[in-house]
């Protein structure tokens, strides 16, 4: 206990007599100021967190729809002609134009063999 506590105890242990709801009055505004504290904090925090957190989820977006398309194509292929060779995908992987990678999952579709579609890539 420091000085001021002691300096401090009789006038408390006074007021807290004289004035009993004083002491409840004290307590409440003292949770409450604790509670708009913490909610600024979290607001802070969470507005800055969640503009990186949506950058962060638009890159990955922006990184996942290539390879999405990717895997697309290299299940319409396995579905419609069985084991596609590992050179055939990494071409397509090689890929990230997300336009050119949509044209080929349609022509996947429709092309008659995996020659037909490696023919594709070339061009």
């Amino acid at each position: 206990m420091n000085y001021t506590d002691q300096y401090d105890h009789p006038w408390k242990e006074a007021i807290g007599l004289y004035f009993p709801s004083f002491g409840v009055f004290l307590q409440d505004l003292e949770v409450a100021f604790e509670q708009e504290i913490e909610q600024f904090e979290e607001e802070t925090r969470m507005s800055y967190m969640t503009s990186w957190e949506r950058r962060g989820r638009e890159k990955g977006i922006q990184e996942g729809i290539p390879q999405g398309i990717q895997q697309g194509i290299q299940e319409i292929l396995e579905t419609r002609f069985g084991e596609v060779e590992n050179s055939l995908m990494n071409s397509v992987k090689e890929i990230n134009e997300i336009s050119r990678l949509k044209m080929l999952l349609r022509q996947a579709t429709t092309v008659n063999s995996l020659q037909e579609f490696q023919s594709l890539l070339g061009s």
